[in-house]
């Protein structure tokens, strides 16, 4: 899963920058919706449906798992959420 055409794919691979629009949490599979960058979306089923985690007024640039938290880059700075991305609190500029 990707919200990059190849173009800018192949660009981030020569600059050595990894985006995660995806990450899975036990289960799980979390994405930024690929139509709505300020929507998380949430799979059980492997990714074969998403329905609506949460949404903000800035927009997703990355997920990570930290392990007790999970990490988010935004337009907006960093964000961590503790809520399995039910919430989101900022955290400072990335």
């Amino acid at each position: 899963y990707s919200s990059l055409d190849s173009h800018d794919t192949e660009t981030c691979k020569r600059l050595g920058i990894t985006y995660l629009f995806m990450i899975r949490l036990g289960n799980r599979l979390i994405r930024i919706n690929p139509n709505d960058p300020r929507e998380l979306q949430y799979s059980d089923s492997g990714g074969s449906s998403w329905s609506y985690l949460t949404s903000e007024p800035f927009r997703f640039l990355s997920l990570m798992d930290n392990g007790s938290e999970l990490l988010a880059e935004t337009s907006d700075g960093l964000y961590y959420s503790t809520s399995e991305g039910q919430g989101w609190s900022y955290r400072g500029r990335s």
